[in-house]
């Protein structure tokens, strides 16, 4: 592979990379949280449920390099395997992105569904451990699981205070970390679970309408971009159909695959400034 082809690589893998790492406030919470647990309790912890939320961003890589890859094999110019690249890793990216959103949204979901069942238990006069399993009667995994294993940890004589706020450390989001709290104060306190997880309830639902609100209103924005990378490259498609020849002598240019390459560079940053107007935490 040539120089070019090599530096080409490289510059792909630094710019999905930079993506991967991309700060984020839930991330770092997150890993404040898992820091100041005792090691033995971060053991505890089942692997899964303590990745159910990680961002999957080398997928953005992997893509990247895939299409370089694929591209160079089947005889297309570095430059423009370099933009198609990047364009792969940013679409990725979003993908992504709007997946993770949605697993997000499911999680609320079962929390504020679950807070509705364990409330209810409460009233009607039983003890936190039985309201915690009656909360699980109804809920799906993954929260199903959660709930299930704080239950065990207090049947067994764990350290209810650090059970009852693990929810917050296995998942990383407002609404759990409220939750976590209002449970530990209120064990502490002797008492008042019900009125206090009734508001947590109601918190969870109003954080859950207004994510709900602003996903719509980021779809409208992501399909529109998606709506112009599909007339950009339909459009190429017609002119190459229309006249192959001409089509075959502008792409193997150099002056061809430079703005060939341009543009793919230039919406794969297109894609990626888009992302970040459109990621609103509620």
């Amino acid at each position: 592979m040539s120089p070019l082809g090599m530096v080409a690589i490289a510059s792909v893998a630094v710019t999905a990379l930079i993506i991967a790492r991309t700060p984020r406030r839930q991330t770092i919470a997150n890993r404040a949280l898992s820091d100041s647990a005792d090691t033995e309790n971060v053991d505890f912890l089942p692997e899964v449920e303590k990745s159910a939320l990680g961002r999957k961003r080398w997928a953005a890589l992997v893509a990247g390099v895939l299409a370089y890859v694929c591209l160079s094999v089947v005889g297309s110019g570095q430059w423009i395997s370099f933009g198609a690249a990047a364009l792969a890793a940013a679409i990725v990216n979003q993908l992504e992105s709007i997946l993770f959103v949605k697993r997000q949204v499911r999680y609320e979901s079962q929390l504020a569904e679950a807070l509705d069942l364990v409330v209810g238990a409460l009233r009607a006069g039983v003890g936190i451990v039985d309201a915690l399993s009656a909360g699980t009667s109804r809920v799906a995994n993954p929260l199903r699981s959660l709930l299930l294993d704080i239950v065990e940890r207090l049947r067994i004589g764990d350290d209810p205070i650090d059970a009852l706020t693990s929810l917050g450390r296995r998942v990383p989001l407002e609404t759990y970390r409220l939750t976590s709290l209002t449970l530990g104060a209120s064990w502490e306190g002797g008492g008042g679970y019900a009125d206090a997880l009734s508001g947590v309830g109601r918190t969870t639902r109003e954080r859950l309408a207004l994510r709900r609100r602003l996903n719509a209103q980021s779809v409208e924005a992501r399909v529109s971009v998606f709506v112009l990378l599909i007339v950009t490259w339909g459009l190429l498609a017609v002119a190459y159909l229309r006249d192959p020849i001409q089509a075959d002598v502008f792409l193997t240019s150099t002056m061809g695959e430079a703005i060939v390459a341009m543009v793919l560079l230039l919406q794969a940053l297109g894609l990626i400034w888009i992302d970040s107007m459109v990621r609103i935490e509620p």
